[in-house]
């Protein structure tokens, strides 16, 4: 007896069929649930913009859409926090986004606080400089 090429692909469609009106039956009754979990986001988008050098507007516009953000810290493996944006920005010396965050509440002794356990002392003299400009940071 020889079988056909014919009749192995109408085998292969008739149970690939008996399978979708199993697993649509499955759904129907409750069989299947699709369960999605919130999980807190990992990587601030205020990060992901200073890690792929935005245009300052758009750093900007992100800093004002995403507030919380600006004091977001991640906990790390060893129980401490990561360092907040601002330290960041003032580590990489971008002098606009360090100004953008303190304009928008950053705090500058969070980062100065980070900066000096890592002896960052040109980005706190940034941050000092920059927290100058805003009389009401102080």
């Amino acid at each position: 007896m020889k079988i056909s090429k014919v009749e192995i692909l109408t085998t292969i469609v008739i149970i690939e069929s008996i399978l979708v009106v199993l697993l649509v039956t499955a759904i129907g009754h409750g069989g299947v649930k699709a369960v999605i979990k919130s999980t807190p986001a990992t990587v601030s988008p205020l990060e992901t913009a200073l890690e792929y050098e935005a245009p300052d507007h758009v750093f900007e516009k992100l800093v004002k859409e995403h507030p919380i953000w600006i004091k977001y810290r991640l906990k790390l493996p060893d129980k401490t926090l990561s360092p907040p944006i601002l330290a960041d920005c003032a580590i990489l010396n971008r002098t606009n986004y360090v100004r953008i965050l303190i304009a928008n509440g950053a705090d500058v002794e969070v980062a100065v606080s980070s900066l000096n356990d890592v002896g960052a002392a040109a980005a706190v003299k940034l941050l000092r400089q920059v927290q100058s400009e805003f009389p009401s940071q102080k």
